[in-house]
């Protein structure tokens, strides 16, 4: 018998990508639940999306300010609805710009001779490049824009009074975000029954795991609270619920991501957009290795095409 498999896809643009992706990795036990970010118009998904089946909206949509806690509630969303829709087997979270490197045939196999164990990529923070200011300082959104922020610590911060935290207080006052006087008079303190973890924003996780998670932030909702002014809580907020699970539980196995993605390529905007030059990249990956991210479509179409071929077969 094969595993159900939920796909959650966070999508902001791309209507004809996201239905290749659907269309690429549908089957009997697939179902696809798509948020669609609060910020950009959502009709163009549904006239896009609206004949294929398996196919859900997640309800309430949630603003994907890169960075922001929007992200991880709309994730959490995507699980609850899932969950009220008695789904089993596995959720696996996607961007609108990812795409299988494997064939259906491969991904069921794999998570088959893998049943019960979860794939999510975990570190403990403070981490080689992982600051603790990104839990410790308060994040102030300046626009939607990516990277338009200001990260500052508290006034009891033995380093807060210097001339760059002074320009950052005056951009903030001249952006309008006076709410950050009542917020740097108070010393982030991070929840003291949790410890930091972090790791890649995308994983797959049992249905199990998943209940638990859910019943997790049912009952502390000040862990979510928290994540609020946290700069990208999308790589803390599960992977830190995960591996408190673990510790409190003992009874989840976690296994590496089965997501591809390329931080290392010299001279090029990171994550690397793969174009038909990384095909031989892609098609050597490793069994464990499903999904790959990411990928345009208005820079180059033919990688998806040659990715597929090698799948038309089986």
């Amino acid at each position: 018998m094969n595993i159900e498999i939920n796909y959650i896809i966070l999508a902001h643009r791309y209507p004809k990508q996201i239905r290749r992706l659907i269309e690429k990795l549908a089957t009997p036990e697939s179902c696809f639940y798509i948020h669609i970010d609060k910020n950009v118009p959502i009709d163009p998904f549904l006239n896009e999306l609206s004949d294929l089946s398996n196919v859900s909206f997640v309800t309430e949509r949630r603003e994907g300010i890169w960075g922001d806690l929007g992200i991880v509630i709309a994730t959490l969303n995507a699980l609850k609805q899932i969950v009220q829709d008695e789904k089993s087997g596995y959720c696996v979270l996607m961007s609108g710009q990812d795409y299988p490197i494997k064939s259906n045939n491969d991904i069921q196999r794999y998570l088959k001779s893998n049943s019960g164990n979860d794939f999510i990529d975990v570190f403990p923070l403070p981490a080689k490049y992982w600051s603790t200011d990104r839990i410790i300082k308060y994040k102030f959104n300046l626009s939607s824009r990516k990277g338009h922020f200001i990260l500052i610590g508290s006034v009891l911060d033995s380093d807060f009074f210097s001339k760059k935290n002074f320009r950052k207080i005056y951009t903030l006052i001249k952006a309008g975000r006076f709410d950050f006087r009542f917020k740097i008079f108070n010393k982030r303190r991070y929840p003291n029954y949790i410890k930091p973890y972090g790791g890649s924003q995308w994983w797959a996780l049992t249905l199990d795991t998943v209940k638990k998670i859910i019943a997790f932030v049912d009952e502390h909702p000040d862990f979510v609270e928290y994540h609020t002014y946290s700069l990208l809580p999308d790589e803390m907020f599960y992977q830190s619920i995960v591996m408190h699970l673990i510790e409190k539980e003992k009874g989840i196995t976690i296994m590496p991501l089965v997501t591809y993605i390329n931080w290392e390529k010299k001279e090029c905007d990171l994550p690397v957009t793969f174009t038909s030059l990384d095909f031989d990249e892609l098609i050597s990956q490793p069994e464990s290795k499903l999904f790959a991210r990411k990928f345009d479509s208005t820079i180059d179409e033919d990688i998806l095409t040659k990715i597929d071929a090698i799948h038309s077969h089986i």
